[in-house]
């Protein structure tokens, strides 16, 4: 059986479906492939957060500081050659602390959980290290999944998996 809509999960790409509904609960973002744009948005945040836009399960995901030597060789790699556009966020300072996935079945929060990232990773996915525990689903969780609703709704995405990391989408 297929609970969800195909064609929902497709239009629905994570990195990007919540970013264009509710971008208020987001941290600063952009996706882009221009070099120039990309240096920018980084020369302007502390700690910036690099995600591929068709990976998942944290694959590619990248962490650096404002000025590090890699940084233009990860985006030349992320971006194959500038190329591909990614996005790039400003890093959320409480992230060490674990993201929240709430699971939201006919537009309801019904559970979550908290993934912890290990000493030796950025990444809270479980499959990289991460440790999961039970987590309490908060006012601002109910208030993203309620603002996320109708557009579930519509696409037919009965069953999905968000994750809230600071209060940030």
């Amino acid at each position: 059986a297929v609970i969800n809509n195909p064609d929902g999960i497709l239009l629905a790409n994570e990195k990007l479906f919540g970013q264009k509904i509710a971008p208020q609960y987001f941290p600063p973002t952009i996706v882009a492939s221009a070099r120039d744009v990309l240096m920018s948005f980084i020369a302007e945040h502390e700690r910036v957060v690099l995600k591929p836009l068709l990976q998942s399960g944290g694959a590619g995901v990248l962490v650096f500081e404002r000025g590090d030597r890699n940084i233009l060789s990860a985006l030349d790699l992320l971006t194959q050659s500038f190329t591909m556009p990614i996005k790039a966020q400003s890093y959320i300072k409480n992230a060490r602390a674990g993201d929240k996935r709430v699971i939201v079945v006919g537009g309801k929060p019904i559970g979550a959980i908290t993934r912890i990232p290990s000493d030796k990773d950025h990444r809270a996915n479980c499959h990289v290290g991460g440790v999961a525990h039970g987590a309490v689903i908060d006012d601002r969780d109910r208030e993203i999944v309620n603002t996320l609703k109708p557009y579930l709704i519509k696409y037919g995405l009965h069953v999905v998996g968000i994750d809230i990391i600071g209060g940030y989408l």
